[in-house]
């Protein structure tokens, strides 16, 4: 993955607040692997009306 690579251009970022952007079970999946790691706080953002994720 060349996001791994501090030079690319869009490199991964670390630190402590984990934002999943997203719906339903990869989401979570997402949520529950990061919540483990020390010091981190996943958060799943809750989403509008309008993105027809029937919430």
């Amino acid at each position: 993955m060349a996001a791994a690579d501090e030079d690319s251009d869009t490199p991964v970022i670390k630190g402590k607040t984990v934002a999943v952007i997203g719906g339903g079970n990869t989401a979570m999946d997402s949520v529950r692997t990061a919540k483990p790691k020390k010091d981190t706080k996943p958060s799943v953002p809750k989403p509008n009306e309008d993105s027809g994720l029937g919430i």
